[in-house]
């Protein structure tokens, strides 16, 4: 499912981390996530989101101003059946938590390029597969999800297609 974001192969599960078959190396973070955004992959030090954007983003949504929307959201998802879905600039969490409690039988994998989001995110689903990696190099196989969700996102239409599974679904708000 993961695969390597320098070389696309498949990544293997060892230790405290993920390895390819060329020994492209990632060690998940204490806070549950892997960093699968190499330094030639980023446009500036610490791209997306810094620290006091993402606390004022979750303050925000913690205060039930989007809740419908979320909820709406995990309605939609619950009504597919779904193997394997992906969050794609999932931020700190707040919709991705709710797709996860609809989708519980479900593997649940998320990404946002902040990696000051990724890191508070992994609190809210810590069941979840967090990554902070770019939408434009998801490090996910071929046709291996289900299900997107991209809320309040950009979306890479031809990652997003390349991702999709046949039959799968996208949604977008």
């Amino acid at each position: 499912m993961l695969t390597c974001p320098i070389c696309q192969a498949p990544l293997q599960t060892v230790d405290n981390g993920v390895v390819c078959p060329a020994n492209h190396r990632f060690d998940r973070a204490r806070q549950g996530y892997l960093n699968l955004l190499p330094v030639q992959h980023k446009n500036s030090r610490d791209p997306g989101d810094n620290q006091a954007m993402v606390e004022a983003r979750r303050r925000f949504l913690d205060g039930g101003y989007y809740a419908p929307l979320a909820e709406r959201l995990a309605q939609l998802a619950a009504e597919r059946t779904l193997t394997r879905w992906l969050d794609i600039g999932c931020g700190e969490g707040y919709y991705t938590a709710q797709l996860a409690q609809a989708l519980p039988g479900a593997d649940g994998y998320a990404l946002d390029i902040s990696r000051e989001a990724v890191k508070r995110a992994c609190k809210r689903a810590p069941q979840l597969e967090w990554l902070v990696a770019s939408m434009a190099r998801v490090p996910l196989a071929d046709a291996s999800c289900d299900l997107l969700a991209s809320v309040f996102s950009p979306l890479d239409w031809n990652e997003a297609r390349r991702l999709l599974a046949p039959g799968g679904g996208l949604l977008r708000m």
